[in-house]
């Protein structure tokens, strides 16, 4: 392994510690969105063992946070709809996976 390939696995993450703890209740209204071609989905499956009562949307062919900056207007009428009625919208790039 050569220093330059150690320096980067050494500072891929901010912080080297457990998960906040999340009460079921929150969980089941929480939502984690990651985009399917994002550096960060790596994470995704240590997210969700995690939180295993959570939403797990992603986002087919989007990289991190590229919705929202693309589609700004189309991003706040999404959040709008998780707030209002507890439930992503129908997005025909979402893939959905739900917790517990």
């Amino acid at each position: 392994m050569t220093y330059g390939n150690l320096r980067r696995q050494l500072t891929d993450s901010l912080e080297d510690k457990p998960f906040s703890e999340l009460s079921e209740e929150l969980q089941k209204h929480t939502f984690w969105e990651f985009g399917s071609i994002e550096e960060h989905f790596k994470y995704r499956n240590a997210v969700m063992q995690t939180y295993i009562y959570g939403n797990f949307p992603v986002f087919e062919g989007f990289n991190h946070m590229q919705y929202q900056i693309q589609n700004p207007e189309g991003f706040a009428r999404m959040l709008e709809t998780i707030i209002e009625t507890d439930r992503l919208p129908e997005l025909a790039f979402a893939m959905w996976y739900r917790g517990k």
